[in-house]
């Protein structure tokens, strides 16, 4: 017998004692509960889902630099000179660079 969707609480009191729960009480207007639509609680999680995943859109995901070692034509960053030498990577007019580029795709997200 599961107990959250047997139960008789309402699912608006669930919410709030999530929000408060989650220490996000400032946010607990940001989804309607009060819909008649709502039976149970897999329908309120995913639309609380979806909102935050809608605000975290509009904001942008997190980002940050990752550091990049590779024989590249195009000089950028720091050359790797002792690597370019050992692989006589410039008789084919390339060198090994170490450079940092802007990524969204970090462990954070």
């Amino acid at each position: 017998m599961n107990s959250l969707t047997d139960s008789k609480i309402p699912i608006k009191n669930l919410y709030y004692m999530l929000c408060y729960a989650w220490g996000h009480l400032a946010e607990k207007d940001m989804a309607d509960v009060a819909r008649e639509d709502e039976k149970d609680i897999k329908h309120l999680l995913t639309r609380i889902l979806l909102v935050k995943l809608r605000s975290l859109i509009k904001r942008g995901f997190y980002r940050e630099y990752k550091s990049y070692q590779k024989e590249t034509g195009t000089l950028k960053g720091r050359i790797l000179f002792q690597d370019s030498i050992n692989t006589f990577s410039f008789k084919k007019g390339k060198m090994h660079c170490e450079f940092e580029e802007m990524n969204h795709g970090i462990v954070h997200n």
